[in-house]
C-alpha cells in the first residue's frame, strides 16, 4: 500500500473515531438533561396541598378571567389528563375549597391555566377575581375522571356539549388533541346567553379554521347584534345535523342540568349507550343550604364503630367532627378521594361525578356530598 493510501486510511479511521466519541458525549449529555428534567419533577413531589404562584391573569369576557399558575417551588406539575381540575383552598379556611377545571393543554407541565367565572355571592370566584399577579394560592394536585385521554385516539366522533363556563375542560381537551395531531372527529356545541358570554370564541374559531377534524358550533339563547350563527338551545336535532347516526359517537357534557339532562334523555331514546355519555357535575354549595333541609337522627356504622348522627351536615363533615380520619381533596363531589362503600341504609347524594360507573353500581358514595336518611353502614 502506498504512503498516500496509508495516510488516507489513517485520516478516515481517526475521523470515524472522533465521530463515535462525539456521538457518545452527546448521548450522555442528552441523558443527563433528561434525568435533570425528570428529577426536577421528582424533587418536588405533590403530597397533599402545594403553593402555586399566579404568573399571569387574562380577561376572557366581562365576568371570566384566566389565571396562569406555576408551582411556587419551581417544579413541574405532575402529569395530568385533559379535562381534569384543580381544587383550591379559598382564603385561610382549610375547609373552604372550590374546584375549577384546567383550561390549558395537558402536554405543558410548566404552567396550568384555570378559567373562572365571577358568580354573584360566589365565595371562591370572588376571592380568585381579587387576586393579583405574584399572589400564591393553595391547591391539591390535578384530579378528575372527566377526560378524553383515550377517546382522542379512537375513530368514533367526539361530541362535546358545553354550557356557559362549562367550556373550560373542553378547551383543555381540544388543545391537547390538536397538539398530538389527533384525527378523531370532534364537534363542540357551545351554548351561551349572548355573544359577550362566549368565552374563547375567537380562539375556537381559529381552531375551527385550522383543523379539519374540529368543528365548532356556538349557540346563543338570546339574539345578539351582528350574530349570524345558531340561536335557541342545543338539542339532539341540532347535533343530528353533524352526527347522522347518534349511536356511533361518544358524548361529553359540562354545563347546567337544564342543558345536559334534557339532551342526555333524548340521546338515550335514540339508542345511545349510557356508557358513551360522560358528564362533569360540580355540586354547587347551594346544594348544601341547611336552611332548606330537615335534621336527621341516625346511626352510622363505620370501621366497626357506631356513631350517633343528629344534624344536617355531610357525612364528611360529621366524620371530621368525630375525629374519624378520611381523605378529601375537593369537598364538592368530583375527585372521589372521600368515597366509601354503602353497605346498608339510605343516603341523600348530590353528585357521583368523582366515581366510575362501576363504583356507582357497587354502591360507593362520596361522603362530602352525601347525608344519611336512615341508619347506615359504611366501609372504606
Amino acid at each position: 500500500m502506498s504512503d498516500m493510501a496509508t495516510q488516507g486510511l489513517l485520516y478516515l479511521t481517526s475521523g470515524a473515531l472522533v465521530f463515535v466519541i462525539m456521538l457518545m458525549i452527546l448521548r450522555e449529555l442528552g441523558s443527563k438533561n433528561s434525568t435533570t428534567s425528570n428529577a426536577k419533577t421528582e424533587l418536588f413531589p405533590w403530597l397533599g396541598t402545594d403553593l402555586l404562584k399566579i404568573v399571569d391573569i387574562k380577561t376572557e369576557t366581562h365576568d371570566i378571567k384566566t389565571f396562569r399558575l406555576q408551582r411556587d417551588n419551581g417544579g413541574n406539575f405532575p402529569q395530568f389528563k385533559e379535562g381534569q381540575f384543580l381544587s383550591f383552598q379559598i382564603g385561610d379556611d382549610e375547609k373552604t375549597l372550590r374546584s375549577y377545571s384546567i383550561s390549558s393543554s395537558a402536554l405543558n407541565l410548566k404552567t396550568i391555566d384555570v378559567s373562572i367565572k365571577l358568580l354573584k355571592d360566589g365565595v371562591g370566584s370572588g376571592w380568585f377575581h381579587s387576586r393579583a399577579i405574584s399572589d400564591t394560592v393553595t391547591a391539591f394536585s390535578p384530579n378528575g375522571l372527566f377526560t378524553t385521554e383515550k377517546e382522542k385516539y379512537e375513530s368514533k366522533p367526539l361530541v362535546l356539549v358545553a354550557g356557559g363556563i362549562g367550556i373550560t375542560p373542553f378547551l383543555s381537551m381540544i388543545k391537547t388533541a390538536t397538539e398530538v395531531a389527533s384525527t378523531t372527529p370532534m364537534y363542540l356545541f357551545y351554548g351561551a346567553r349572548t355573544k359577550k358570554d362566549l368565552a374563547f370564541h375567537d380562539e375556537l374559531l381559529t381552531y375551527n379554521k385550522r383543523f379539519n377534524n374540529f368543528n365548532y358550533i356556538p349557540v346563543l339563547s338570546e339574539n345578539s347584534e351582528g350574530w349570524n350563527g345558531q340561536t335557541g338551545f342545543i338539542t339532539t336535532d341540532l347535533i343530528k345535523k353533524s352526527i347522522t347516526h347518534l349511536a356511533e359517537a361518544k358524548y361529553f357534557f359540562c354545563g347546567p342540568p337544564i342543558l345536559t339532562d334534557s339532551v342526555t334523555e333524548k340521546l338515550l331514546e335514540n339508542n345511545v349507550s349510557l356508557d358513551s355519555i360522560h358528564s362533569e357535575k360540580f355540586a354547587s354549595p347551594a346544594s348544601f343550604d341547611k336552611s332548606k333541609i330537615s335534621a336527621v337522627k341516625a346511626t352510622i356504622k363505620y370501621n366497626g364503630t357506631n356513631l350517633d348522627y343528629d344534624g344536617k351536615e355531610s357525612i364528611l363533615e360529621f366524620f371530621e367532627e368525630k375525629n374519624q380520619p378520611i381523605n378529601f381533596a375537593c369537598r364538592v363531589g368530583v375527585c372521589g378521594s372521600c368515597k366509601c362503600k354503602l353497605i346498608s341504609g339510605e343516603v341523600d347524594v348530590f353528585s357521583d361525578s368523582g366515581l366510575t360507573p362501576q363504583e356507582v353500581k357497587e354502591g360507593y358514595i362520596q361522603t362530602c356530598v352525601a347525608r344519611p336518611l336512615s341508619d347506615i353502614e359504611l366501609s372504606l
